[in-house]
């Protein structure tokens, strides 16, 4: 949540975002700007700073096997969806936030219009729920 806020820059590159990609290379070293999209990252970010290990992947799609699937998601569980079609392999990922009044996903994430937020995903885009 204190990462909340933090957004991409109109002209040049933000260096928190830049430090987010950092965590999504193996060697955690490897820098790129912030119009790369920066999800994956993010968590990527997260994670390591929790001392939890992440998949070093800048790809959304990666975390579709991390940790244990579950079906009763808490707050932090990370949650996968596909964008484009479910076997086009793009996606978004981030930390489950909640279910809305219409049981759509609330999403803490990064790259959510360009910054770090709370924002509201369809339940029919959902590939699931991981914990660690």
């Amino acid at each position: 949540r204190s990462e909340m806020g933090v957004k991409e820059y109109k002209i040049g590159s933000n260096k928190t975002v830049e430090k987010y990609h950092a965590y999504s290379t193996e060697e955690n070293k490897r820098t790129t700007t912030d119009d790369v999209a920066w999800c994956a990252s993010f968590v990527c970010y997260c994670l390591e700073m929790a001392g939890l290990k992440s998949t070093n992947s800048k790809s959304a799609r990666s975390y579709e096997k991390y940790g244990k699937a579950t079906d009763k998601p808490v707050f932090g569980d990370i949650v996968v969806f596909w964008r484009g079609s479910p076997s086009a392999g793009t996606g978004h990922v981030g930390f489950f936030a909640g279910f809305d009044s219409d049981g759509n996903i609330k999403v803490l994430s990064g790259n959510q219009n360009d910054e770090v937020n709370i924002s509201v995903y369809s339940k029919a885009r959902l590939l699931g729920f991981r914990t660690y």
